[in-house]
């Protein structure tokens, strides 16, 4: 596995670093290597860029910018990203901790190093923006959800502590049967049992999708049938991982599927929720929606793990 972690300068968060520090020291030796990566955007060019001749042709190589960039990252950069090293090394990381600086769009640059180099998981803390105001306004995070990525996107919500250790203690896991749900069982069943540490529920749950009943039922399903076996499946998964039976609770419901994984959230007191990643385009989730989608929009105080292959 290939852990990377990209940080925004202007505002960084300590959840990110404490979620992957926590879950890298779990794995040991199956995380090859966690990169702290920060794209600066040209931020060290705000307040100088009255004094910088714009009108030069090669205005990235002159001396002037190589300057200013250096002083912004030996003042600026270089202590936050070192604070976040020390972070994960001191969680118990014992793999490669390395760093990468670049220039450019941040959801460009976070794409390109994931596909160039071979990322399996990307961590990026929330802002809490609503789904119209992301649509609208965009954000990094919002902007790689949308994306067709090779790579699980975690997104990292308000409930996780900036401070004091990493304690996931509820998970939850909505199951539909399809390949992107079997594989978000998986990755959580990796996850989990390997990071152990306080961990005390984990919730499959498998909502009958009531709009679609009487067709099911008039096509020969029985959805109730179905429902319990694919909860079989899962359940099977998570026992094979090490998850000890008793940690997993099952739940089959009747209703509108994002809705009652909403509820569950809420009243399960969720820290983390692993969900499969169809990876539609942002004008497919706003006008198509999406379970996915709907949930990760009304939802802002869990981590979202949204799994791929």
């Amino acid at each position: 596995m290939k852990f990377l972690l990209p940080i925004d300068i202007q505002n960084p968060s300590r959840r990110a670093p404490g979620l992957v520090g926590c879950m890298g020291a779990g794995l040991g030796e199956m995380l090859d290597r966690v990169t702290v990566m920060t794209v600066l955007a040209g931020q060290y060019l705000k307040a100088q860029v009255k004094n910088v001749d714009l009108r030069a042709e090669r205005l990235m190589e002159s001396e002037k910018i190589k300057e200013l960039r250096h002083i912004y990252i030996e003042r600026e950069v270089r202590p936050v990203i070192q604070e976040f090293k020390d972070m994960l090394r001191n969680a118990g990381i014992k793999g490669s901790i390395d760093e990468k600086i670049v220039d450019g769009d941040p959801v460009e640059k976070i794409c390109d190093v994931v596909k160039n180099e071979g990322y399996t998981h990307i961590f990026m803390e929330r802002r809490g923006l609503g789904g119209i105001k992301e649509w609208l306004l965009g954000s990094v995070s919002a902007g790689l959800l949308h994306r067709d990525l090779q790579s699980s996107l975690y997104l990292i919500g308000k409930k996780l502590s900036e401070h004091g250790p990493c304690i996931v203690e509820r998970c939850l896991i909505p199951i539909d049967g399809s390949h992107h749900s079997e594989l978000a069982v998986s990755e959580a069943a990796t996850m989990v049992s390997h990071c152990a540490q306080g961990f005390k529920e984990v919730t499959l749950l498998h909502v009958v999708n009531i709009a679609r009943y009487p067709e099911r039922v008039e096509n020969g399903h029985i959805p109730e049938k179905e429902g319990e076996a694919y909860l079989d499946r899962a359940e099977e998964t998570l026992i094979k991982a090490g998850i000890p039976k008793d940690k997993i609770k099952r739940r089959l419901e009747y209703g509108e599927p994002a809705a009652m994984i909403v509820e569950e959230i809420e009243k399960g007191e969720i820290d983390l929720v692993f969900m499969g990643r169809r990876g539609r385009s942002t004008i497919q989730e706003f006008f198509i929606g999406s379970v996915s989608s709907e949930v990760i929009h009304r939802c802002y105080d869990p981590t979202f793990a949204l799994v791929t292959e």
